[in-house]
């Protein structure tokens, strides 16, 4: 095990994923079903129903809810929509009414089946889900929320707006509710003035040069991941239960190909994209070599380590993403992004002083490609021993 120091003055990281302490799991993430990748009906918010029949038939076209044509007496016809029997009502459909359709498995865009029975499907609100029937969910916006257009945040204020793309083009994954500051925000979020913050970066922030609010967050979890990252944030506290302020939430693309484990000498060579990269000194904290020559860049990737069905697709290519520290119940609470390598032990993809280290995966088996690391000249061998070549024997 090895202390890695952190000099973006963050925190100090145990690359467990490298000694085969903790292994990379994959989780998954599934989409809302829409007529954007469903071809046949929803039945509920994420199952596409693509071979339809009577009792699951779109409502009104492709991606729209699945309804009963049998509930009002009908079938379902060739172009995917109920047709025949009698008009859906209370007296015949235990869900709610699309048209003359009855949905009994209902979704965000469809509701209605709770005290009222038989009436006219509802959509909720952008900030809603369809429980037991009914819209449940804030109907006020609060910084951060998803949004289609400026009046989706007017509850927020004079000066609400839904922020949908950065001016360099960066999308606002579901639209982003803010509003202007002048450093003050609503609660549960922080003022940022990119156009000092761009400054003391030495990078732009995605083009956004303005003071405007952003969402309070400590680490990834806090945010919409894995589109939005806690930025500058992340950082484990002393004792290794939390985490400690960051600047908010804000959006997260994939580093650009070939910057994961990159030669840098300064933050600015490593981020925006990715907004929480920064890079590793060659220096230690305590005056000598770091063992990470020439320096690194890193990237934190912790929230699409817990919720991107592929969280190597944020290190961007050439990069993968490993849980690095656990917490003291001995759940994840780093991951950031290495620059990989295709062989363990031929440290020919690397650059010189550096190992293509091995480590395993969250099943046990070794990983079959490895990471360019400092040498164990820097990180120990347990009770192993140290090689001239970096390799512990």
């Amino acid at each position: 095990m090895i202390n890695r120091p952190a000099l973006r003055g963050w925190l100090v990281l145990l690359i467990l994923c490298v000694l085969g302490a903790w292994g990379c799991k994959k989780s998954s993430q599934t989409p809302t079903c829409s007529a954007n990748n469903c071809t046949g009906c929803c039945a509920g918010e994420t199952t596409c129903v693509t071979l339809q029949g009577n009792t699951r038939c779109a409502s009104n076209g492709a991606g729209s809810v699945c309804a009963d044509c049998t509930a009002t007496g009908g079938s379902c016809g060739t172009g995917g929509s109920c047709v025949g029997g009698a008009a859906c009502s209370a007296a015949n459909c235990s869900g709610c009414c699309a048209g003359n359709a009855c949905v009994t498995v209902e979704a965000s865009t469809a509701c209605g089946s709770g005290p009222d029975a038989g009436a006219a499907c509802i959509a909720c609100g952008s900030l809603q889900t369809c429980t037991g029937g009914t819209c449940v969910g804030p109907l006020s916006a609060n910084v951060g929320d998803p949004c289609a257009q400026d009046s989706d945040c007017s509850t927020l204020g004079t000066g609400a707006l839904c922020k949908l793309t950065t001016p360099s083009g960066v999308p606002y994954v579901k639209g982003y509710c803010t509003l202007g500051c002048a450093g003050v925000c609503p609660q549960g979020s922080n003022c940022i003035d990119f156009s000092l913050a761009v400054p003391r970066l030495g990078v732009s922030a995605y083009g956004e040069n303005t003071a405007f609010c952003l969402a309070a967050c400590g680490s990834d979890t806090d945010c919409r991941a894995p589109d939005y990252g806690c930025w500058l944030g992340n950082v484990i506290n002393a004792t290794n239960n939390g985490f400690t302020q960051g600047a908010g939430c804000f959006p997260n693309p994939p580093a650009d190909a070939g910057e994961t484990g990159a030669p840098c000498t300064s933050h600015a060579t490593c981020m925006l994209p990715p907004s929480n990269g920064f890079c590793e000194s060659s220096v230690g904290l305590d005056g000598g070599p770091s063992g990470f020559a020439g320096g690194y860049c890193l990237s934190s990737c912790l929230g699409a380590f817990l919720t991107a069905p592929n969280p190597d697709v944020y290190c961007g290519v050439g990069g993968t993403c490993l849980v690095d520290n656990l917490d003291a119940s001995g759940q994840p609470n780093s991951a950031d992004c290495y620059g990989t390598c295709p062989t363990p032990g031929d440290s020919s993809a690397c650059r010189a002083s550096y190992i293509c280290a091995p480590y395993r995966l969250n099943d046990g088996g070794q990983s079959p490609h490895g990471i360019c690391y400092p040498g164990c000249q820097f990180t120990g061998c347990g009770s192993g021993t140290c090689q001239v070549n970096g390799y512990c024997m």
